[in-house]
C-alpha cells in the first residue's frame, strides 16, 4: 500500500515538472514575441517623429539580435534605418570625393531599399531629409 502511493506521488511529480518545463518554453516563447513587436512599434514611433539617426543606433545594436529570428516586420524597420545610413553617408563620400566609400554606400543602399518592403513609402521622405535627388529603383 506504501509503495503504491509513493509510485503515484512520483508520477504525479514527474507530470508537474513536465507541465512546468512546458510553461516556460510557453512563456519564453510569448516575451521573444512581445519584445518583437515592441521593437517595430519603437522604430515606427522614431519614424513617425523623423528620428532616423536614432533608429541607426537602435538598428545597429537590435540587428545582432534578430539576425537568427525570422520577423519580416522587424526586418523592414531595420532596413529604413540601414537605407537612412547609406543615403546619408552617400552624401558625405560624394561632398568627400570618395568614390570607392560611395559605391559601397550606393550598394546598402540598393539593398536596404529591397528589404523595406511595405516601408518603402518612407524612401522618399529620407531622401528629403538627406537631400538625395529621387532615384528610380532597380
Amino acid at each position: 500500500m506504501k509503495k503504491s502511493r509513493l509510485i503515484i506521488m512520483d508520477i504525479i511529480i514527474v507530470i508537474l515538472v513536465v507541465l512546468n518545463a512546458a510553461m516556460i518554453i510557453a512563456v519564453t516563447e510569448n516575451y521573444n514575441d512581445e519584445n518583437r513587436t515592441y521593437n517595430t512599434r519603437w522604430f515606427m514611433n522614431l519614424y513617425k517623429n523623423d528620428e532616423y539617426g536614432r533608429a541607426v543606433d537602435y538598428a545597429s545594436r537590435d540587428k545582432i539580435v534578430i539576425d537568427n529570428i525570422q520577423d519580416n516586420e522587424l526586418d523592414e524597420s531595420i532596413a529604413v534605418a540601414e537605407y537612412y545610413n547609406a543615403e546619408f553617408y552617400k552624401n558625405v563620400y560624394k561632398t568627400m570625393g570618395n568614390t570607392q566609400k560611395l559605391k559601397q554606400m550606393e550598394e546598402q543602399s540598393d539593398m536596404a531599399l529591397k528589404r523595406m518592403g511595405s516601408l518603402s513609402i518612407l524612401k522618399q521622405k529620407i531622401d528629403s531629409i538627406v537631400n538625395v535627388p529621387d532615384r528610380q529603383t532597380k
